[in-house]
């Protein structure tokens, strides 16, 4: 900086000139500034790309979750051909990684069932018949979660059973329903579908709808299961129940 100098040559002093002033800053004042710089330093979380949605469907025996799951995923496919991955449902595929993880063939967990009336696969836990006891209890149980945990992670899937509404709900972006229906009209629609008298109809629900719960209670673990959206079957057509499925994703903003 030049010197400011008179006339006889000597260093000029304004005398009018004020001494700087020093602030000291307070506790509050660091603590504002550290956060300014923290905030200035974390990535922009609105521009993180997120994790593609999953939808778990809960259901009573009879009110055909799983034809309603597979025109679903068609329609999503059909007006998302570019989602990655391509939507999908999922049932006996846990049962079918879960007996890979095992060391077991598909064959010996289904080989005990009639698959002549059936909707769905059994639940894994209760299919392994006698064989499970050649199973440690807590290695089966944690093989069944980490399976389906493992496909919810991989998103846009739609995963019928299988305790799905406990063992994603942690996860983000998570749609978790059930489908339900009076007891005479699921009887009426399983003897509709597969040509069977009334008492084989009630005897199949009665069976499954007692494994299933024992099934979702044993990882519920005691706490009270929630759901986004529980529908009446007997109320809607299945395409009703597939348009309102995907107009709640829609409203979560799970999909645009």
């Amino acid at each position: 900086m030049a010197d400011n100098k008179n006339d006889n040559g000597n260093i000029a002093v304004d005398n009018d000139r004020k001494p700087p002033i020093f602030y000291a800053m307070t506790n509050t004042d660091l603590f504002n500034q550290y956060l300014t710089d923290r905030m200035d330093k974390m990535p922009d979380r609105t521009k993180a790309k997120l994790n593609p949605p999953v939808i778990t469907i809960s259901r009573e025996a009879g009110c055909g979750a799983e034809h309603i799951a597979k025109k679903l995923s068609a329609k999503m496919n059909a007006l998302y051909p570019n989602a990655m991955p391509q939507w999908r449902y999922i049932n006996k595929e846990v049962m079918e990684k879960a007996a890979d993880k095992l060391k077991m063939r598909v064959d010996e967990v289904e080989r005990n069932y009639n698959q002549g009336h059936r909707e769905v696969v059994e639940d894994l836990f209760f299919s392994l018949g006698t064989n499970y006891y050649n199973f440690n209890d807590t290695k089966v149980k944690k093989t069944i979660v980490n399976v389906v945990r493992d496909f919810a992670h991989q998103g846009n899937m739609i995963i019928v059973g299988r305790a799905g509404e406990c063992l994603t709900a942690d996860l983000d972006r998570v749609l978790q329903t059930t489908i339900h229906a009076p007891l005479e009209w699921r009887a009426q629609n399983l003897i509709r579908r597969w040509g069977i008298d009334k008492k084989e109809a009630l005897e199949y629900i009665d069976k499954n709808d007692k494994k299933r719960k024992a099934f979702r209670d044993f990882y519920a673990k005691g706490k009270a299961l929630r759901y986004d959206l529980s529908i009446d079957a007997s109320a809607f057509t299945e395409d009703e129940i597939v348009e309102l499925l995907f107009q709640t994703l829609k409203l979560k903003k799970y999909i645009k």
